[in-house]
Order: structure tokens, then sequence, then C-alpha cells
């Protein structure tokens, strides 16, 4: 017997759980919230290193020390080798280039770049979920299990992309509050 559609998933355990807690009516809009924003902070902390970001926000001239020169593409492409086989990475260097492209600078240009990669990855997530659900079970739960994380994955997204600005370093995944013990039972 199968323990559900969210085991099949090719995608780390706090996708897994985010999309077994979106399964199951058990959990409340809430818990929902709090998984997938587990797992996209978890994404960024695993595949975007303090470095990468900080050499982002040099080239973009975030923080204190604006530059009044623009960013070239070219100096935004040359961040692609810094990180090599980072799927994530590779997104955030594309976005820069776009950024680049427009022209953008400072804090503005990192929270676009950050909000860009971000959509990305939790689009390419959902995706990837909702075929997961759509081949295992059928089509109505695909679509409610993508409905229940959508929501709240749009927000988690804006969220870290501020974090991701205020910060150039590594954004630690936070720990989701657990039951603790039988009699408590599912929030409602």
């Amino acid at each position: 017997m199968s323990d559900g559609p969210h085991r099949c998933l090719s995608m780390r355990k706090p996708w897994k759980d985010a999309a077994h807690a979106a399964d199951s009516s058990a959990f409340s809009e809430k818990e929902v919230e709090d998984r997938v924003t587990q797992a996209i902070r978890h994404d960024w902390a695993m595949e975007v290193p303090a470095s990468f970001m900080a050499a982002l926000r040099e080239c973009f001239g975030a923080g204190d020390q604006m530059s009044m020169i623009p960013p070239t593409i070219e100096a935004a492409a040359a961040l692609r080798h810094s990180v090599p086989g980072s799927a994530f990475v590779a997104t955030l260097v594309d976005c820069a280039e776009d950024a680049a492209a427009r022209g953008l600078v400072g804090d503005a240009a990192l929270q676009n770049i950050a909000c860009a990669a971000l959509e990305d990855r939790a689009e390419r997530s959902l995706r990837h979920m909702q075929e997961i659900y759509q081949r295992e079970t059928n089509d109505g739960r695909a679509r409610r299990v993508v409905g229940r994380i959508s929501s709240p994955l749009n927000q988690a997204v804006s969220k870290l992309s501020i974090d991701v600005v205020q910060s150039a370093t590594r954004v630690r995944a936070m720990p989701i509050a657990r039951s603790s013990g039988i009699d408590e039972g599912p929030r409602l």
C-alpha cells in the first residue's frame, strides 16, 4: 500500500512534507504555509552560498556602497561559474543578467533578482508536484494540492526575497513547530 503520492516526489524532504500537508485536510492553511515557507527557505539555504550573494551584492552595488556605474551583463554573467552545478544559482545569474540589461542597481536590483529566481523555483516545484499527483492519483486531487500550496508559496517568495536583500548571508531554514503529544490533535 502506498503512503501517498508525495512519497514519489523526487524533491527534498521539506517539499515532500509540504505536499503531504497540502494533500491532507488534517493540516490547516497555516500549517501548509509553514511547510511551504520551510521548503523554499531550505532550497535557498542549500543551494545559494553566502559568498555568491556577497558577489551579487557587490556587482549591483547594493547596501551602503551604491555604485554610480550600472553593472554590465558581462559582470553578472561572470558570476555563473562561481557555484558550478547549482540550478538555483544559474537561475539567479539569468535574472541578474536581465536586471543588468534593464539598468537596475542597488537593493532594488537584488530584490528583483531574488524575487524572480524564487518565483521560478516555486513554479518549477509546483509543476513537478502537479505532474506527480496527476500521474499517481487524479486531476481533481492534483488541482486541490496545487491550490492549497500556490497562495502560501507566493507569500513565502515575497517574504524571502525581502530577507535576501536585508542580509547578504545565507537565509537559514526555520524549524517547523511540532505537536508535542497525541492529545493535542490538529489545530482548529
